[in-house]
């Protein structure tokens, strides 16, 4: 019988029984691809979905329009430094605060 991922014969010592680290990268590979990983708008709509009160039509509104804006951040694949400051320019923004402190001449 052979494995379904070296194509070894099983029962004479397949590469994966004996440990190959290219056969057990292939299974690790499989399991992660079978595995959905949340998202970041999994995590958006869990922590709306959390928050205490009742869910009116108004809130419900708000909770998509929040949904729809981390969904086009997460779109946009920010990391690491960009994602600091694509959120910390739009938080200054969204808040009418300067990017740049103006200077007191």
């Amino acid at each position: 019988m052979p494995c379904e991922y070296c194509d070894a014969d099983v029962e004479r010592g397949c590469s994966s029984a004996a440990g190959s680290s290219d056969c057990l990268r292939e299974q690790l590979r499989d399991a992660q691809a079978n595995e959905r990983q949340p998202t970041l708008v999994d995590h958006a709509e869990s922590e709306l979905a959390a928050l205490p009160g009742r869910r009116t039509n108004n809130r419900i509104m708000l909770e998509r329009d929040v949904v729809a804006l981390v969904a086009l951040f997460e779109a946009q694949r920010h990391s690491g430094s960009s994602a600091r400051f694509v959120t910390d320019a739009l938080d200054r923004l969204l808040r009418w605060k300067p990017l740049v402190p103006s200077d007191p001449a």
